[in-house]
């Protein structure tokens, strides 16, 4: 039985022991997808991104599928299924994040392991979520640069100009709405900031018994309004992520301004 991170997440799922949104980031996080590609874009695909670059296969009736291997056991097994032998193929190793973001429109679905026992595959109209997902999970790579102090180029852009934040807040209908806190046993007031849905998921679980739970809502909030609204507050912090499933990561206040008055 294979040890591949990604079969014992299929097999995972398929168990519901973990969730579909849980799957879609173990799939995007992995950072050695293998992808066939042909001789001429062998040396520079990454640099190119064309999606149509990329080797493929189309059916009797135009179907076509994107083949992502999650090792060489995967591709040596999908090789030797279809008749072909393994080593006469370029294959490139390419992060998640940068695989679910490449526009994947051009392909009808993209097939995770093929041949394989835990093989499975998405469709198109499933692309969008998986390329979310993919966004997410760079956005949070940078923060935790950022919060270890290791600034990568773009980092700052790229966790100021994510769209997709969410904020967790009280919804009293008529009264109106309450930010809801970030738990902190040092009596801080925290911002608690969601980069995807899983997040806040997460969050409303470990909130569980507190009152007016049943109240919690997400509101999708771009970052430069996020970090503009946070600046006029008297809050002591933030923290993305605070009950996982990610490492949380927290700044002071002042990080705020960090965002909006960063010029990289």
């Amino acid at each position: 039985m294979s040890t591949s991170p990604i079969a014992t997440a299929i097999r995972e799922w398929q168990e519901q022991v973990i969730s579909g949104t849980q799957l879609m980031r173990q799939l995007v996080s992995f950072d050695k997808w293998c992808l066939l590609v042909s001789e001429a874009a062998a040396a520079d695909l990454l640099s190119g991104g064309e999606p149509v670059r990329l080797l493929y296969s189309q059916d009797s009736e135009g179907v076509t599928r994107l083949y992502l291997f999650s090792g060489e056991e995967a591709l040596n097994t999908f090789l030797q299924a279809t008749g072909q032998e393994p080593g006469g193929h370029h294959v490139l190793v390419a992060a998640g994040i940068w695989v679910f973001t490449l526009p994947l429109e051009s392909f009808d679905a993209v097939e995770i392991d093929p041949a394989s026992v835990w093989q499975i595959g998405y469709r198109r109209e499933q692309f969008p979520m998986l390329q979310a997902m993919a966004e997410a999970v760079a956005v949070e790579r940078a923060l935790a640069d950022l919060r270890t102090g290791q600034v990568q180029e773009g980092a700052i852009r790229l966790v100021r100009e994510y769209e997709h934040y969410l904020l967790p807040v009280f919804d009293f209908g008529e009264q109106g709405y309450l930010l809801a806190l970030a738990p902190d046993d040092r009596g801080r007031a925290l911002a608690a900031i969601f980069t995807a849905s899983d997040g806040f998921d997460a969050y409303v679980q470990a909130m569980a018994d507190m009152n007016e739970v049943e109240r919690l809502i997400s509101v999708e909030v771009p970052g430069t309004v996020l970090f503009e609204q946070l600046m006029k507050t008297n809050l002591d912090g933030l923290v993305f992520n605070c009950s996982g499933p990610t490492q949380p990561v927290a700044f002071a206040l002042p990080f705020a301004k960090l965002m909006l008055e960063s010029e990289t």
